[in-house]
């Protein structure tokens, strides 16, 4: 079951992922990556049972509804097949998306199985590089870059990230939180990689930060009923 876990959550996810982001542009296929905190919340309720609210529903549709926006743009930094770009970033979030719904189902200790996690991601991955690569030789600066990648980007990031989803009382307050990444990216795309800023991109992120307010709307109000409610028993 882990083995498993490991192969579609980190391993699919990364190659899909990365195969998405070399057919488009960085920020498109970024911010269509972020289709997986949306897929957390529709395994969730189908996996774990939880509750489907309306506001729920309306905040999904809301941040899908940016998603869709940028897709149909322009899609200026695209630099190779574009719909399989997009494919491919919306299987990636499909397979983490259920990835992070039964690593919380199955209430496993995280630090040993992200371990396993990333020792499957890294045989898979040493597998496919015999098949599918040629061997690169690895020297200076590139050693750094590697590190912080595996260490920070991956490791840390991937195992607080699951702690925080499995101690929290709804997943779907969680997963739109993560929607702040890719507005993060195209600001750093732009400073960093010099992509220009898109009109579908701007109105993509008004849509899903939306999503991100209005979820943390209706969480805050169900705790407060919540609160309410023992107050008066």
């Amino acid at each position: 079951m882990i083995t498993g876990l490991g192969f579609w959550g980190l391993f699919m996810y990364s190659a899909l992922y990365y195969f998405g982001i070399d057919e488009l542009g960085s920020q498109e296929a970024c911010i269509l990556n972020y289709l997986w905190p949306m897929m957390i919340v529709i395994f969730a309720c189908i996996i774990l049972k939880e509750r489907l609210t309306v506001r729920k529903v309306a905040a999904m549709i809301m941040s899908f509804a940016g998603i869709v926006v940028l897709t149909l743009g322009q899609g200026e930094g695209a630099s190779g097949n574009r719909l399989l770009g997009i494919a491919a970033c919306v299987a990636a979030a499909v397979c983490y998306g259920l990835f992070s719904v039964l690593n919380k189902k199955h209430s496993l200790s995280q630090g040993v199985a992200m371990m396993w996690f990333w020792l499957t991601t890294a045989v898979c991955s040493f597998a496919a590089s015999l098949i599918f690569e040629s061997p690169q030789p690895i020297s200076g600066w590139a050693w750094t870059g590697l590190a912080w990648l595996g260490v920070v980007v991956n490791a840390v990031a991937y195992l607080l990230w699951a702690i925080a989803l499995k101690n929290s009382e709804d997943s779907a307050k969680i997963a739109n939180l993560a929607y702040l990444v890719p507005f993060l990216s195209i600001i750093l795309s732009a400073i960093v990689l010099k992509e220009q800023i898109t009109v579908s991109a701007v109105l993509a992120l008004i849509l899903i930060v939306g999503g991100i307010l209005l979820q943390s709307i209706n969480y805050k109000g169900s705790k407060n009923n919540e609160l309410g409610n023992k107050k008066s028993n």
